[in-house]
């Protein structure tokens, strides 16, 4: 854009990423185990599902108009601008070596969040994938 780094590393406070996915129905949805190439998801994010979670799928009523979905879900990622990250900022250009500092220092990513939400039973895995399923491995 031909801004010069330092005004905007000097002025932005945060960046907040979001979208929105469909929410399991509370009448319906049906619990299930998660499947082997799901939990490789999760590690692959650095998560792990703890013992015992049920993940869960939409089956359809009349409460959800037989989608097995009813509202939606935000799902977010969080960048606060520390100083050490508008350091870090003034000296890199590219969004990948900020994004993985910014994790160092805790910042949960989008998709992470999308997890959570996925244990906690508020949506499915093909919502935080963006409608990507996954398929057992035969």
């Amino acid at each position: 854009m031909g801004i010069p780094s330092y005004l905007v590393v000097s002025t932005l406070k945060a960046v907040l990423a979001q979208r929105l996915a469909r929410r399991l129905c509370k009448k319906c949805k049906k619990e299930r185990e998660p499947l082997p190439e799901e939990i490789e998801v999760f590690k692959e994010n650095n998560m792990e599902i703890p013992k015992g979670v049920k993940f869960y799928t939409p089956v359809g009523c009349d409460e959800c108009n037989d989608t097995g979905y009813k509202g939606r879900v935000g799902i977010h990622e969080l960048l606060i601008m520390t100083p050490s990250l508008k350091k870090f900022a003034l000296k890199e250009y590219a969004s990948d070596p900020l994004t993985e500092q910014a994790r160092k220092e805790g910042m949960r990513t989008i998709i992470q969040d999308g997890l959570e939400k996925i244990l906690m039973g508020i949506t499915t895995v093909r919502e935080v994938l963006g409608g990507g399923e996954i398929k057992p491995k035969e």
